[in-house]
């Protein structure tokens, strides 16, 4: 068993969050020493809290991640969900990330015209 704080550095989840989590059902701790009150953690535990740091990275909610947790799916069938719901958004970042290199800043001024490089 691992302590909260021994948990916290090895999953890189703060010890405010990792009690967010179990107060909403997401990683509640293996076991909570009733005189105490300290909260101990498995080995095993540590794999599904990489996993919901990962979807909070791909800019998944708490809930939806409860959702994914919850199904349990493969590897494979996680990050195919993450690509088709993330690949328009990245899609249009991407365009819009090139336009704005091509286009100069509008306060930009050359040829007496605001947005145009000079010809």
């Amino acid at each position: 068993m691992i302590k909260i704080g021994d948990f916290s550095k090895l999953s890189r989840i703060s010890i405010r969050m990792l009690r967010h989590y179990a107060e909403t059902g997401l990683l509640a701790p293996e076991k909570i020493d009733p005189f105490t009150g300290y909260r101990y953690y498995s080995e095993a535990q540590l794999p599904i809290a990489n996993r919901i740091t990962a979807l909070k990275d791909m800019g998944f909610g708490l809930a939806a991640i409860g959702e994914i947790l919850a199904q349990n799916p493969e590897l494979y069938t996680f990050f195919s969900v993450h690509t088709y719901i993330l690949t328009p958004y990245a899609a249009s970042r991407t365009h819009w990330f090139q336009c704005s290199l091509r286009s100069p800043s509008p306060t930009r001024k050359e040829n007496g015209r605001f947005g145009e490089w000079g010809a």
